[in-house]
């Protein structure tokens, strides 16, 4: 999001402040911006006593699809302990406000070169998570990685396809597979984005985690939130199938459109 159009809805939103279901008595302050990212923006407001996040949706009608997507997967997620609770939300002016999560992500405490036990201990709370989430009963779409890899290849001009021709054609043959092996009753409830920004790590002694950034949510393999966690932060996808139930096989041919599906997706988003 543009820092012109990002400060202008931000000013707009803070605005609404006495219609916001919070405990303040005066406008609220911004503390800090936790990313900026091209569509949406995420920030920290809130008074001397309490903090709260505040999330600028961008404009355009597929993403607010995704937006209302993501809340509802949020706020699924939050009774099981592993989301912050979502406590306002704007349609009109595409913003909502959610708990403040105090803590650290997985990026920040560099989970990916931390000692083996510390690192056994975070895939243990990372699975139990995640077979916590499978649980949810939720009626959003199951993804088709077939319709997903086509998508992101229609953004990418011709003449930009040539280098990335392999890719396509791998991702199309894995997609094809994994769509085949998944009917619309097998699918769970996926955040589809694990990687080391989006799982926090809260200010506790023991280890308890949370998982923030919902817009990639969908139903879809029950093996596709353990296999993402094999390519996001290096964990052994035969500790993964151990700990999952899931076979290796299984598992990396889910961690194999991932990681394709991540490199046409960025590819795309040059253009």
């Amino acid at each position: 999001m543009q820092e012109k159009e990002k400060n202008h809805r931000l000013n707009s939103a803070i605005n609404d402040w006495r219609q916001w279901p919070l405990p303040l008595r005066q406008r609220p302050k911004v503390f800090a911006e936790l990313n900026g990212g091209d569509i949406n923006a995420t920030l920290v407001i809130g008074d001397k006593e309490k903090k709260w996040t505040l999330k600028l949706f961008g404009h355009s009608e597929k993403s607010d699809r995704k937006n209302k997507i993501e809340a509802r997967a949020q706020q699924a997620a939050h009774p099981l302990g592993i989301a912050a609770e979502l406590l306002y939300r704007n349609e009109e002016q595409r913003y909502q406000i959610s708990e403040f999560i105090a803590g650290k992500t997985l990026r920040e405490t560099e989970e990916n070169s931390a000692p083996q036990n510390k690192r056994a201990a975070v895939l243990s709370a990372l699975v139990s998570a995640i077979k916590k989430l499978q649980k949810v009963s939720l009626d959003i779409p199951q993804i088709i990685y077939v319709e997903r890899v086509e998508n992101y290849w229609g953004k990418i001009p011709h003449r930009h396809r040539i280098p990335l021709e392999a890719q396509y054609h791998h991702a199309l043959e894995k997609a094809i597979k994994l769509d085949q092996s998944t009917t619309a009753d097998e699918a769970v409830l996926c955040h589809h984005d694990l990687n080391p920004g989006n799982i926090l790590r809260k200010e506790k002694k023991e280890i308890h985690l949370a998982l923030i950034d919902w817009e990639f949510a969908v139903r879809g393999p029950a093996t596709m939130d353990f296999a993402i966690l094999s390519v996001e932060l290096d964990y052994d996808i035969e500790k993964l199938s151990r700990l999952s139930g899931h076979s290796q096989s299984s598992l990396i041919l889910a961690a194999d459109i991932y990681r394709t599906l991540c490199q046409l997706y960025n590819a795309a988003q040059q253009f």
